[in-house]
């Protein structure tokens, strides 16, 4: 029974309220998860999260405990352990147990293999995830794509963000806590510097940081390769849903020069407000963006090199070709014809097939099947 007194159906247990990237992930299930039909809370899981945790969207769902007959845990399965000694015996014993995963390499993590036995089932946002992981995995890997749908802001300032009023703006966006190895803002940094002079004020490259004060590091080393360009221009800040909203939509094409995803929000997130964007033509973004609705930008696969947080060396990731990106960045600046059409297709293309409908769809479907032949 949740706080009202009714018995649900689903729980979705994730960081329902923390403004980082699986936290977002999470408010989207909760978006396919209101189209099902069925009944569902949320339980608020923070352990081991540093960022913070001030979104208020799914309040009025937020329960206290595991009361759902399945529980979808939209965490990744390092963490999914945790989720286990935290939940009393009872209510983890209970439920058919789902993790939603985000991994972003070829290959799924051997030391991350006993969080397999803890689940009855994984759902892949992405085929890219989806493959990863099926490859090693003893329980069902169900491809269940996520919804976009984002509140587009009615006023929009520029001024609020210190950005110039005028100019043409590129956005990237990353999480120093994704691993700025893996999220590549340098390498967008060196794309858009190979294109632009350094005091060409009518153009610009806006770079927010999420958590840029846990790894000051990171942030330090992207201000040194900035140099002397005027017109390049750091948010080291959290900023709400709308107002990450808001910057993308007073930027004028989004770049993502990632080395991989496993699904890849900003890329999304910028499709869906339609705008056009720039990104690695690998790992779990290519589900939804082609060189119709987007550029598509070239790479090579390389070795990750050393061990960098959960990546290891011997893995794979794409090393994207700077200077096509140079190319394509002053393309685009030069035909603002070509930023509407690709605009348009982007915004189209999330629409109808990332819609909370059409995904909520699909997870009904599995839902139904789980509750008239797995309980």
């Amino acid at each position: 029974m949740n706080n009202n007194g009714k018995a649900m159906d689903v729980t979705l247990l994730g960081y329902i309220k923390s403004e980082h990237g699986v936290g977002e992930s999470a408010r989207h299930v909760a978006s396919a998860l209101d189209k099902t039909g069925y009944k569902w809370d949320a339980y608020d899981f923070e352990i081991n999260n540093l960022s913070r945790q001030q979104d208020e969207a799914l309040n009025e769902k937020i329960t206290e405990e595991v009361d759902g007959s399945i529980l979808i845990m939209n965490v990744n399965a390092d963490q999914t352990p945790v989720v286990k000694e935290h939940l009393p015996a009872e209510q983890w014993n209970r439920a058919y147990k789902i993790g939603i995963w985000y991994w972003e390499l070829p290959v799924f993590p051997e030391r991350w293999l006993p969080s397999i036995n803890l689940v009855d089932e994984i759902w892949a946002p992405t085929r890219f995830v989806q493959d990863a992981v099926s490859m090693k995995a003893n329980c069902p890997v169900i491809y269940m794509p996520l919804p976009m749908e984002l509140k587009i802001p009615k006023v929009i300032s520029r001024e609020k963000y210190g950005l110039p009023k005028d100019a043409f703006l590129f956005v990237n966006m990353y999480d120093t806590l994704s691993m700025q190895s893996r999220k590549n803002p340098t390498a967008v940094i060196e794309a858009f510097k190979k294109t632009f002079r350094p005091d060409d004020l009518s153009v610009g490259l806006v770079v927010k940081l999420n958590n840029s004060n846990v790894l000051e590091r990171d942030y330090e080393y992207l201000k040194q390769i900035k140099g002397q360009y005027q017109n390049i221009y750091f948010l080291p800040k959290v900023l709400d849903r709308i107002e990450v909203n808001e910057l993308i939509m007073m930027c004028d094409v989004a770049v993502s020069l990632h080395r991989s995803e496993g699904l890849g929000l900003l890329c999304q997130e910028a499709m869906y407000l339609g705008k056009p964007v720039i990104a690695t033509n690998w790992s779990g973004n290519v589900d939804f963006m082609s060189d119709r609705e987007a550029c598509m930008v070239n790479y090579k696969l390389i070795h990750v090199g050393e061990d960098i947080g959960p990546y290891e060396s011997w893995q794979e990731w794409a090393d994207a070709d700077v200077d096509h990106a140079s190319e394509l960045m002053g393309r685009l600046y030069a035909d603002r014809s070509l930023c509407a059409k690709l605009g348009e297709n982007a915004r189209k293309r999330i629409m109808d097939e990332y819609s909370s409908d059409t995904c909520g769809k699909r997870m009904r479907s599995r839902i139904e099947f789980i509750k008239n032949k797995l309980l």
